[in-house]
C-alpha cells in the first residue's frame, strides 16, 4: 500500500499530483542507487525533458552520508536527479561528525545544477528534508558553524544521559522522545561543559 511521505510537504497544489506511482518510482530509484546504479540513468531514460515554461518542483534529500536533489515535473516525471555523497569522521571513540560546510557546499551545488539543468523552465516550489537529530553550534550574528555537525550516530553525550537516567520519566514526559544520546538535547549539555568558549558566547548572545 502506498502510504504518504512527509518529505513531500512543498505544497497544496503538487501534492495533489503526487500519486502513488511517483512514490513507487522514487523507490525503485532508490533501490537502483544502493545497488551502484546511478538513479540519474535510470530517471532521465524514462522521461523526454518538459517543453520551455513548464514548472518543475525541487526537493533536496539531506541525509547523513550524502545529498540527493530530485527535480520533476507536475505530472511527478523526474526530469534529473544527482547524489553528493560526503564524508562522516571518527576522530575519538563513539564520537561522528561531519563537516557542516560541506553539507552547505553540496545543497548549493546541487540547487545550482537542477537550475542549470531546468533552463527556461521555472523551478516554482522546493522542499527539504534534512537529518533531524543532527547537531552543531553556530554564530548566532554570522550564521557561520562553529562546530562540527554531530550525527545522530554520535554517542558522546553518554555521560550526560547517565547523569540524568533518574529523570528519564519526566524527560519522556516533557519532550515526548527517550532520554538518548542520539538527541540534541544531551549533545548541547556536553558541548557546553567540554568547550568553555560554547559556554561563554552563548552567554554573551542571550544578554
Amino acid at each position: 500500500m502506498c502510504q504518504f511521505n512527509p518529505f513531500f510537504l512543498i505544497g497544496e497544489r503538487l501534492l495533489r499530483i503526487i500519486s502513488c506511482r511517483l512514490l513507487n518510482l522514487l523507490k525503485l530509484s532508490w533501490t537502483r542507487l544502493y545497488e551502484g546504479t546511478y538513479i540519474a540513468t535510470l530517471a532521465e531514460s524514462q522521461v523526454a525533458f518538459p517543453m520551455s515554461n513548464t514548472p518543475l518542483y525541487l526537493i533536496i534529500d539531506q541525509g547523513t552520508s550524502s545529498t540527493k536533489s530530485f527535480l520533476f515535473d507536475g505530472a511527478g516525471n523526474i526530469i534529473h536527479t544527482e547524489k553528493i555523497n560526503h564524508k562522516l569522521q571518527s576522530l575519538a571513540p563513539v564520537h561522528v561528525e561531519c563537516d557542516p560546510k560541506t553539507i552547505l557546499n553540496a545543497c548549493k551545488r546541487l540547487i545550482a545544477k537542477s537550475i542549470i539543468v531546468a533552463g527556461s523552465n521555472p523551478i516554482t516550489k522546493m522542499g527539504m528534508a534534512v537529518q533531524r537529530s543532527t547537531f552543531l553550534f553556530w554564530g548566532k550574528n554570522s550564521a557561520e558553524p562553529v562546530t562540527q555537525a554531530l550525527s545522530w550516530q554520535d554517542s558522546r553525550a553518554q555521560n550526560i544521559v547517565n547523569e540524568l537516567s533518574n529523570h528519564s520519566d519526566w524527560i519522556w514526559k516533557q519532550t515526548g522522545v527517550p532520554l538518548s544520546p542520539h538527541f540534541g538535547g544531551p549533545k548541547f549539555l556536553h558541548m557546553i561543559r567540554q568547550h568553555h568558549n560554547l559556554k561563554k558566547n552563548r552567554e554573551v548572545s542571550s544578554t
